[in-house]
């Protein structure tokens, strides 16, 4: 859970596909996470907890750099049964 900066740079590239992006972590570990980074990009931070649900930390932006073909083909593998199907 170190490398926070990994799942960062995951959402960016997700931000091509996915309307909005979160990263979740489990709450012990969210103070390591710079949130005002996530914020300029527009990526949310959810918390885990341990057997008592999550909470959001950072609220998701709508991305404004999602290209459409990446999108519906994401969308067609999930409704063919995910990246195996």
């Amino acid at each position: 859970m170190h490398k926070w900066r990994r799942a960062f740079e995951q959402a960016l590239l997700y931000q091509l596909c996915a309307d909005l992006v979160y990263i979740a972590m489990p709450l012990t570990y969210i103070g390591r996470v710079d949130t005002e980074l996530l914020r300029k990009y527009g990526i949310g931070l959810v918390a885990v907890r341990d057997g008592s649900g999550c909470r959001q930390v950072v609220e998701a932006e709508q991305s404004d750099v999602v290209q459409r073909i990446y999108k519906m083909g994401y969308v067609a593998r999930l409704r063919n049964g995910g990246a195996n199907g």
